[in-house]
């Protein structure tokens, strides 16, 4: 398939000029016609203000809504979930995004989302509807992790979870936590907090033909309990309109309670993903996950769970649903099992899980601690414990983090993590014919070995922040992520690589107010060479948010930035002699966004690669679109 023309005119993306001009100009009189929540707009009277005194007691610019529209107080009830203790932040190398934050991200997919994170590396088998994944120190295979509701989501066509089968909807919490071995995606149910049914919408359209869909419907009391129902599908034509893909999907979810303490909910979601059959095989994949979790409260600080997931892969080619034979690892199902107990006292936590597998690519069974203490005048820490049985051996990982509270501006923080973990799917070693290195042994087993450590400092003066860590990573071996773009990945000797990261915030409320400068940076040496980490990698933004009128109902989000890396080795073996590790160049995207709240209606606008880079690339010849502008709709909605 050609790569497409290396200019770029601008008459291609006329299309996006003209849709953003029309929303902007359509926007103002379809907002005003929504009826807003009522946690702005004053539905429920404040605690000792009376009725005759709360119309006198709004901002001018707000609405009552009728007594007729008024619910009658009832308590939602969620099913309860274990503590996520270990604080958010640089420091801890955990990122999090809840209900309001994933409305005010420009983020449309996870791999968006997570591209946000400092150190992540996003690695894209072409645009949407496309395999991807995304990476961070160079992690591979087993080692970038996908948990639902604290139940892992195995990885059923590769060596991790293909991202495009993954989507956000139902989903009202991301948390992303960074170790120096393990990348964990952790994705958390919809939680109902209004005793109205609601509706959130996210629609957009755009260049290349580009469309999103995401509907969620949330009732708090239906049979017997909560329900949420929603839809999810984003498609493209692709870069240059000649690589159509699409993934979709449908989530469910019920939970019903038992009493004061206890609680059970049963999920289901299913994703497709179909892509162009001169390009991969099988072209449509779909993965489906069914699971079941129960909660416990013990007592009020002792909470006991426990689960059972199933998930399965779909394959369609060739007019054949199952065929398998593109995939190294079967589409039979994987099913887990476990328990959890979780408990607090005072300053402390501790957690212990108790899990077991079947089906190929799964640890037999699996064993996990974590403890922590957090003070408020010094600091805190958390420590972890994972023990895997992998193919007749034990697999032990330890994980460990501290900080500081800030003294005179300075906190500190370090991590130290080492261990071994299985790999689930079998790999074309690098000792074939026109391997890149023969020293690696004949017999690789199928279980990678790291270690690695991270120490740094935070200064925070008013709004401005500056923080710098260094790292160091060790691995035996390094494995590809073996998803369709990289089937043919060979394993490499590891090493060890020494680098810096730096995190900085500006704040320029001098110039404006809600205007501020924000960027991240990793340096690593080169004395080696690993596949998925370059050299150099960064993003920057001018970033602008506020909050107008007395009311809350108007906010402004901007953004100004630039994404990019130096060039990047991938897991292929390139067609030349002597054999090395196909290279991808250097990779660079402007992008900006403008999204405008009014009330509970967000209207978008976003606009990636402006500069028109036309070859930005993850892997040789999947090029990413030249440049695209997309606007569209968040609404939330009370029945």
């Amino acid at each position: 398939m050609g790569q497409g023309p290396r200019g770029v005119s601008w008459a291609p993306y006329g299309r996006g000029v003209r849709l953003t001009a029309a929303v902007l100009f359509l926007a103002p009189p379809m907002i005003l016609a929504q009826t807003p929540p009522a946690d702005s707009l004053g539905g429920r009277a404040p605690s000792g203000v009376g009725a005759d005194t709360l119309d006198a007691a709004l901002p001018p610019d707000s609405l009552v809504v009728p007594d007729s529209l008024v619910v009658e107080e009832r308590e939602v009830r969620n099913l309860d979930e274990h503590p996520r203790p270990v604080p958010v932040g640089f420091a801890t190398g955990v990122w999090e995004w809840d209900e309001e934050a994933l409305l005010s991200t420009p983020a449309l997919t996870l791999l968006e989302l997570l591209e946000e994170i400092p150190g992540v590396v996003a690695l894209r088998g072409g645009d949407y509807g496309q395999p991807v994944s995304a990476t961070v120190f160079g992690l591979g295979a087993g080692r970038v992790r996908v948990f639902l509701d604290g139940v892992e989501m195995p990885a059923l066509d590769g060596g991790v979870v293909d991202l495009s089968l993954v989507g956000l909807g139902g989903i009202g919490l991301v948390r992303v936590e960074r170790r120096a071995g393990e990348l964990r995606i952790e994705l958390v149910p919809l939680r109902l907090t209004d005793p109205r049914p609601e509706t959130l919408l996210e629609v957009a359209t755009g260049d290349l033909d580009t469309d999103l869909f995401r509907g969620t419907f949330a009732h708090p009391f239906v049979f017997g309990g909560t329900l949420s129902v929603s839809l999810d599908r984003v498609d493209t034509e692709g870069p240059y309109r000649e690589e159509p893909g699409v993934s979709y999907g449908a989530h469910i979810r019920h939970t019903l309670f038992v009493g004061e303490r206890a609680g059970l909910a049963w999920e289901l979601r299913r994703r497709t993903s179909r892509r162009p059959s001169e390009l991969w095989n099988p072209p449509r994949v779909g993965r489906t996950d069914l699971a079941v979790r129960g909660r416990l409260e013990l007592t009020p600080s002792v909470l006991a769970g426990a689960f059972l997931q199933r998930s399965s892969l779909e394959t369609e080619s060739e007019g054949s649903i199952g065929t398998v034979d593109a995939l190294p690892v079967d589409g039979g199902p994987r099913t887990g099992a476990g328990v959890v107990v979780s408990g607090s006292w005072r300053s402390l936590w501790a957690q212990v899980e108790l899990r077991k597998g079947w089906g190929r690519g799964l640890a037999s069974s699996a064993q996990s601690a974590s403890a922590g203490g957090a003070w408020p005048e010094l600091g805190g820490f958390s420590l972890s414990l994972d023990r895997e049985r992998w193919k007749g051996k034990t697999l032990t990982n330890v994980n460990g983090r501290a900080w500081t509270v800030p003294r005179f501006g300075i906190s500190l923080f370090g991590e130290v993590g080492r261990g071994r973990r299985g790999v689930p799917i079998p790999f074309v070693h690098s000792d074939a014919p026109n391997a890149p290195d023969p020293e690696l042994p004949s017999e690789i087993p199928s279980v990678t070995d790291r270690s690695g450590y991270r120490v740094g400092a935070e200064l925070r003066t008013g709004e401005w922040v500056l923080a710098v860590a260094g790292l160091r990573l060790e691995a035996d071996s390094l494995h590809p992520h073996s998803l369709p773009m990289e089937r043919e990945g060979v394993v490499t000797v590891g090493g060890d690589r020494m680098g810096t990261e730096v995190v900085a915030r500006i704040p320029l409320t001098r110039l404006l107010s809600g205007l501020d400068l924000q960027g991240s940076a990793q340096f690593w040496d080169s004395k080696e060479s690993w596949r998925y980490l370059p050299r150099r990698l960064y993003q920057g933004a001018f970033q602008f948010h506020d909050v107008f009128r007395a009311s809350g109902n108007l906010e402004v989000w901007a953004d100004l930035g630039v994404r990019g890396r130096d060039p990047m080795q991938v897991p292929l073996l390139a067609q030349e002699l002597p054999p090395t590790l196909e290279s991808v160049p250097f990779q660079q995207s402007w992008f900006g966004r403008i999204q405008i709240r009014v009330v509970s209606v967000r209207v978008f606008v976003l606009w990636e690669n402006f500069t028109l880079r036309d070859h930005n690339q993850d892997y040789p010849d999947r090029l990413l679109p030249p440049t695209r502008a997309l606007y569209g709709v968040r609404w939330t909605m009370w029945n």
